[in-house]
């Protein structure tokens, strides 16, 4: 063997976690140390150091100060916005429906409404499932309940009911064109030719 594997002890390996510093924290000399401390420096190593010293000297560049600052000010933003939202304000003891104050938490109401709904579709499809000269309206009836099932994950369990309408705009924009294109393809006469 050209080269022996170092075991390192556990005091070793302390050692060297409390050596390392915090990622967004380059020491001056640490370089320099690192360079003094390898015994037989090759190539990974040069390189290592040599980025090193370029990060330690970039560091204190303005631009990465400026882009620090940009950065910890996005996060304390992030965090004070999440502090005043109150994460928690929707996971009350009681939910008000249609006027009614039910004594269940929102997301326990929701459930239960969406575990509803899904009964009423198999149901539904059961009930209706010999009878063919009803299959247009059992289509439009199961279509509503799943469109009511989807409204209700996406604006409660996705929290899509207290964001901005823009994005509503955009959510269905392109639900109201694909309608739009279905009803026209269903209104075109089934000729089998051009």
């Amino acid at each position: 063997m050209a080269e022996e594997e170092k075991n390192l002890t556990q005091d070793e390996l302390q050692e060297v976690a409390e050596s390392v510093p915090a990622p967004d924290e380059y020491p001056e000399g640490q370089a320099e140390a690192l360079a003094e401390s390898l015994d037989d420096p090759n190539v990974v190593d040069q390189a290592a150091v040599e980025v090193l010293k370029a990060t330690e000297q970039g560091a204190d560049t303005v631009p990465m100060q400026a882009f620090d600052k940009g950065v910890t000010a996005a996060q304390n933003t992030i965090e004070s916005v999440m502090d005043h939202q109150g994460h928690n304000a929707h996971h009350g003891e009681t939910t008000t429906v249609f006027g009614r104050t039910l004594p269940v938490p929102l997301y326990t109401a929701v459930f239960f409404a969406l575990g509803a709904l899904t009964l009423t579709e198999v149901i539904i499809a059961e009930v209706l499932k010999e009878a063919s000269s009803l299959e247009t309206i059992k289509i439009i009836i199961l279509t509503g309940i799943a469109s009511v099932k989807a409204f209700l994950v996406v604006s409660i369990y996705m929290h899509l009911k207290d964001d901005s309408r823009a994005y509503l705009v955009a959510f269905l924009t392109p639900v109201i064109m694909a309608i739009v294109a279905i009803l026209f393809l269903l209104s075109v006469p089934a000729t089998g030719g051009y």
